[in-house]
C-alpha cells in the first residue's frame, strides 16, 4: 500500500509518497496538469490511498482520480 499526500496549487503540486511503514519513498514538486498528476500516481504499482486538503483544486483532483 502506498500513502500519498498532495498539495495542489494553480501552477505546481507537491507530492509525498510513503509506504505502509511510514517510510518516505519519494517526494517532489511538479507542474499542475492532469497528465502530470496521473503519470506520477500510475508509476506506483499496487493499491494507493490519496489524501489532499479541501481547496479550489480538490474537486478537480477528485474527479480526475475517480
Amino acid at each position: 500500500m502506498h500513502y500519498i499526500g498532495l498539495d495542489l496549487h494553480a501552477k505546481t503540486f507537491s507530492i509525498d509518497v510513503q509506504d505502509g511503514d511510514g517510510k518516505q519513498i519519494w517526494a517532489g514538486t511538479y507542474p499542475t496538469s492532469g497528465r502530470e498528476l496521473l503519470s506520477r500516481l500510475e508509476a506506483l504499482a499496487g493499491p494507493k490511498t490519496v489524501a489532499l486538503e479541501e481547496g479550489t483544486l480538490a474537486d478537480w483532483a477528485f474527479r480526475l482520480l475517480a
